[in-house]
C-alpha cells in the first residue's frame, strides 16, 4: 500500500494507484446527516452524488498532472483524493521549467475540457449559459486549480529567469538550473 494508512485504495488506473482519505468519507456522511434534517432522501442522494461527480472531475484533473509527467518519464506513485481536493504524487521533480508548466496547466486543461463537454450537454439539451453559469457566480467551480495555477506562474518566471523550481502548496524554491 502506497497511500497513507488513513486512505483505502479506490482502484488502479494507467498504472496510478488512486486512494481515498477517510476524511472525505466522513466529510460525504456528516454532509448527508446533515441535508437529511430539511430534505427528502432523494434529495441527499442526489446531493451526493454532485458531490461525487464533482470529485470524479477532481481525479481526472490529477491525472491530467499524472499523465502529462509520464510524458517526461516522471512517474506518480499515487493519487489520493482529499475533501480539499486531490495530490498526485509525482516521484520527482521535473528538471526543465517548461515540462513544470506544462505538467502544471494540465490539471486546468483537463478541467477546461470537462467544463467544455458539459457546456455543450446543457447547450443541445436546450438549456443557456445561465443553466452553465448561473448569475452571480464568481469563479468557474474548479477550472483552475489555485496551486496549479501558482505553480503554472512559477514555472513560467523560473523559465524567464533561468532557474529550476521546487513548488509545494506552502514554499516556492528557487535554484540554480
Amino acid at each position: 500500500m502506497t497511500g497513507s494508512r488513513w486512505s483505502w485504495r479506490l482502484g488502479r488506473f494507467f498504472g496510478i494507484d488512486v486512494y481515498i482519505h477517510v476524511t472525505f468519507l466522513i466529510l460525504i456522511a456528516l454532509f448527508a446527516g446533515w441535508r437529511l434534517l430539511d430534505s427528502s432522501a432523494l434529495e441527499v442522494v442526489a446531493q451526493v452524488l454532485f458531490i461525487l461527480a464533482l470529485f470524479t472531475c477532481v481525479v481526472l484533473h490529477e491525472f491530467g498532472h499524472a499523465l502529462t509527467a509520464r510524458l517526461f518519464k516522471i512517474h506518480t506513485r499515487d493519487i489520493t483524493l482529499l475533501p480539499i481536493g486531490g495530490v498526485a504524487r509525482l516521484e520527482r521533480m521535473p528538471r526543465e521549467p517548461g515540462q513544470e508548466f506544462l505538467i502544471a496547466i494540465a490539471g486546468p486543461a483537463v478541467n477546461f475540457v470537462i467544463a467544455l463537454v458539459l457546456a455543450a450537454a446543457i447547450f443541445l439539451a436546450g438549456g443557456t449559459f445561465s443553466d452553465f453559469w448561473p448569475p452571480g457566480s464568481h469563479s468557474a467551480l474548479g477550472v483552475l486549480s489555485p496551486v496549479a495555477h501558482e505553480q503554472a506562474l512559477a514555472a513560467r518566471k523560473a523559465a524567464r529567469l533561468g532557474a529550476r523550481i521546487a513548488c509545494s502548496k506552502n514554499a516556492l524554491v528557487l535554484g540554480p538550473v
